[in-house]
């Protein structure tokens, strides 16, 4: 004991260092505390193996590094050993791996604005599938809309010709019948002209279709004739015929209701 020069008349409770490890003498002999080294690498698999095993529970008043994927009652926990295997790729795919489901509510802070089917909060490649309500606050934007059995499309055509061009088409098993809101543009500023109308088309089992206008409305007459039928291919077509080869914007609303 000299030779470490532990004291010689020590009492209980008393602290002895000697370079980086400390020694407490407890009545009877010099206890090492810290460090605390523990010899052998055995792995633990269970609450019963290990370099280390204590029977009883475990009270630490500071902070605990884990080496490796460490578990509770068999179920992974992140560590900072973990945490930096998840980070920062694949992230969020090693979480899933794990579990993809909650019960808890899921809230993304993220506030970026959606202008596009690429940008946004959030950012979904797949659809969605939700099974209650939903809330929208702002603007809804989309190609097409289904509400049981009627679909909303809408499409943007621009024409600059005499010929005739198809402003929409649909298949015969999609749709027993269409109800079309058509609004034509044609130049610009004060001699701007404009056209709305109102098409209603319905399609029999033989493919004949029958088709009527109504609500027109313009502003320095009409900009041309409409007209639908079905070919060979079971394929619904509205046509349009400019009397004027001027530049016409032409946008399109269609309610289909289901076959």
């Amino acid at each position: 004991m000299a030779s470490l020069n532990f004291p010689p008349n020590p009492t209980p409770g008393q602290n002895h260092t000697i370079g980086t490890n400390t020694w407490v003498w407890n009545g009877y002999a010099w206890i090492k505390t810290s460090p605390l080294s523990v010899g052998g690498n055995a792995q633990s698999t269970s609450t019963n193996t290990g370099a280390l095993v204590v029977s009883g529970g475990i009270g630490v008043g500071g902070s605990i590094n884990i080496g490796t994927t460490s578990t509770i009652n068999g179920a992974e926990i992140l560590t900072t050993a973990t945490i930096n295997q998840i980070a920062p790729a694949p992230g969020l795919q090693r979480v899933t791996d794990i579990g993809n489901t909650t019960t808890n509510i899921v809230k993304i802070l993220n506030t970026t604005e959606s202008t596009s089917t690429t940008t946004g909060a959030l950012l979904v490649e797949g659809g969605i599938g939700v099974g209650g309500d939903i809330w929208v606050e702002g603007r809804v934007t989309s190609e097409s809309v289904k509400i049981m059995d009627a679909v909303f499309d809408s499409t943007l055509i621009l024409v600059n010709t005499t010929g005739t061009v198809v402003i929409d088409a649909y298949s015969v098993d999609l749709f027993r019948s269409a109800k079309y809101l058509i609004q034509i543009d044609e130049g610009d500023g004060p001699t701007a002209d404009f056209e709305t109308i109102e098409i209603l088309l319905l399609v029999d089992n033989i493919g004949t279709v029958y088709a009527t206008e109504y609500a027109l409305l313009t502003t320095n007459g009409e900009m041309g004739e409409f007209e639908a039928d079905v070919q060979g291919d079971d394929i619904v077509r509205l046509y349009f015929t400019p009397h004027y080869a001027t530049a016409k914007t032409i946008k399109v609303l269609r309610t289909g209701l289901a076959s």
